[in-house]
């Protein structure tokens, strides 16, 4: 019951900060631990998706409210409108997803390197566990890697880790098994591995 509880609150957490990241967004701000973060974007695509995916949203809500025969449902037509309430909130969480992606970018922070998918944190490595980092060119994400990215975005940077680094799942929050080597899509793959080695490993990964 108590992990049932964590994973609760964190998804409560999540539809917050979601919520957030539509006022950061429209105040053209992002979302920082400390002034010695930097952040490192990596919503590059992001808005074809969201458009595809509040597209459908519109489509079924409009649908839903305008296209199923909701009178022959007798009694139970007023599920009309909890239907539509949730098609609405769907695409407000949407749009939320989208901010998101801007508003929490990579952070580049004094002591660990965090690595976040919209308002989640998937992954935060201290700068001591970082043993080396380069750039790549990736269409498809490898097997043998944590991928964190888009769908169809590409990957840009490749992280070897000390194993004894583990992921957070997304939307959960919860540790996955240990990982040491990551693959993940930034917005300007040059920028962010100035940055990562100034403050982490010099070394390229091989």
């Amino acid at each position: 019951m108590a992990a049932v509880g964590s994973v609760v609150l964190e998804l409560l957490a999540g539809e917050v900060r979601l919520l957030r990241a539509v006022w950061l967004v429209a105040r053209r701000r992002v979302h920082v631990r400390s002034g010695d973060d930097v952040p490192l974007p990596y919503a590059r695509g992001g808005a074809v998706l969201a458009l595809v995916l509040a597209g459908v949203s519109l489509v079924e809500l409009v649908a839903v409210h305008l296209l199923v025969p909701w009178e022959r449902f007798g009694s139970l037509a007023g599920v009309r409108w909890v239907v539509l309430g949730v098609s609405a909130y769907t695409l407000l969480w949407v749009l939320g997803w989208w901010a998101a992606l801007h508003a929490y970018p990579h952070l580049a922070g004094a002591d660990s390197l965090v690595l976040r998918q919209g308002p989640w944190t998937v992954l935060e490595v201290p700068w001591a566990h970082l043993a080396g980092a380069e750039r790549v060119q990736r269409l498809t994400p490898p097997e043998d890697r944590h991928t964190i990215g888009l769908p169809g975005q590409g990957l840009d940077l490749d992280l070897a880790l000390d194993p004894s680094a583990r992921p957070r799942r997304a939307v959960t929050g919860r540790e996955g098994p240990p990982v040491d080597a990551v693959s993940l899509a930034v917005d300007d793959p040059r920028h962010a591995l100035e940055v990562i080695r100034s403050r982490g490993p010099a070394r390229p990964v091989r």
